[in-house]
């Protein structure tokens, strides 16, 4: 969208978070209905480009995108999570109480990896009978030699006919990586919710 940020009005900039992107409209009108009139044309291509990016327009926020998507499949989804010590389920339990439980996550001892998210994702599922589990553990510690002090975190997604797993890599502010692994993990399983993404895996 490099051209439409390039434009003169409606103006089109980027504001970036932990695990996300918002891209700000701005125009300049006589009334607040003409500059509905010239962000609506803006809004569309921006839309038409990141198709299976966009999850939410102002205030918006991924929690309750899940929660809809969730809502319109009928499905339950189950919650097991170390790393980000419950801000998952409480960014869904918002809007989502009846549709979102929480389960206790068992770990075998020593590192996590791909296959031990699976475990315990699969593990929720029998445990609380939901049809989606989303499980976000810590991976590696940072290593002693690592100037960017790079955090890993594993993500697991299991679903009817879906077992999913991956470890993501962070090397910015500690302070940001929880924040950056809860809207991560949102965005992937919306992905998967709204069947977005290659053969149905996340991306």
């Amino acid at each position: 969208i490099g051209d439409l940020m390039a434009a003169g009005n409606p103006t089109v900039g980027l504001s970036a978070h932990p695990g996300r992107t918002d891209v700000r409209i701005t125009a300049k009108a006589d009334s607040l209905e003409a500059a509905e009139g010239l962000i609506a044309p803006v809004e569309a291509t921006i839309r038409e480009r990141l198709a299976g990016h966009v999850y939410g327009a102002d205030v918006e926020r991924l929690g309750p995108a899940v929660v809809e998507a969730l809502r319109a499949g009928g499905h339950r989804l189950a919650v097991g999570e170390t790393l980000t010590e419950g801000l998952i389920a409480q960014e869904l339990l918002e809007t989502g109480g009846d549709l979102v439980v929480t389960g206790e996550v068992r770990l075998p001892t020593g590192p996590t990896d791909e296959a031990d998210a699976l475990a315990v994702a699969n593990d929720l599922l029998i445990e609380t009978e939901a049809d989606y589990a989303l499980v976000s553990l810590a991976g590696a510690a940072p290593s002693s030699d690592d100037e960017a002090g790079r955090r890993e975190a594993i993500v697991a997604i299991v679903g009817p006919d879906h077992q999913w797993a991956d470890s993501f890599s962070f090397g910015s502010h500690a302070g940001l990586f929880q924040g950056w692994v809860v809207n991560q993990s949102l965005y992937l399983l919306w992905r998967r919710l709204t069947n977005i993404g290659d053969a149905g895996i996340p991306a």
